[in-house]
């Protein structure tokens, strides 16, 4: 693997990310986002994923809309690298009304799934102790 210069990496739960340095500076100025936090995305089972086609030059970019673990509906640019061993980040900021409608729309079939499964355990859990 080769860094760029100004390159940062950063490990969370076994997955490798890296970014720019000044890029990073350049995104918390502006957006008030760390890409720590915005790495915390990946691991949220509710996060989209959509092809950035619109930046898509030399290699393929992704959107991806996703809770943090500080809870915020974060929009990050990113692609993946190594076979999927690395994730670039690009840009990270709070995702905009129409793009959380998006995350919104997309989730409530997943959010009514496990709503119904838990509606389930606790109606076997009642019936059990009748």
């Amino acid at each position: 693997m080769t860094l760029e210069n100004h390159d940062v990496q950063f490990l969370l739960d076994g997955q490798l990310f890296t970014w720019n340095s000044d890029k990073y500076d350049t995104n918390v100025k502006k957006h008030g986002v760390t890409f720590e936090e915005a790495a915390s995305v990946f691991f949220n089972p509710l996060t989209i994923y959509d092809a950035d086609d619109e930046h898509s030059y030399d290699e393929e970019r992704e959107i991806v809309i996703g809770l943090s673990d500080t809870t915020r509906l974060l929009f990050v640019c990113s692609c993946e690298r190594e076979s999927g061993e690395i994730i670039r980040i690009f840009s990270a900021r709070k995702a905009t009304y129409e793009e959380h409608t998006e995350w919104r729309n997309a989730n409530r079939g997943r959010q009514n799934k496990k709503k119904m499964a838990r509606t389930s355990a606790s109606r076997q859990s009642r019936q059990r102790r009748d």
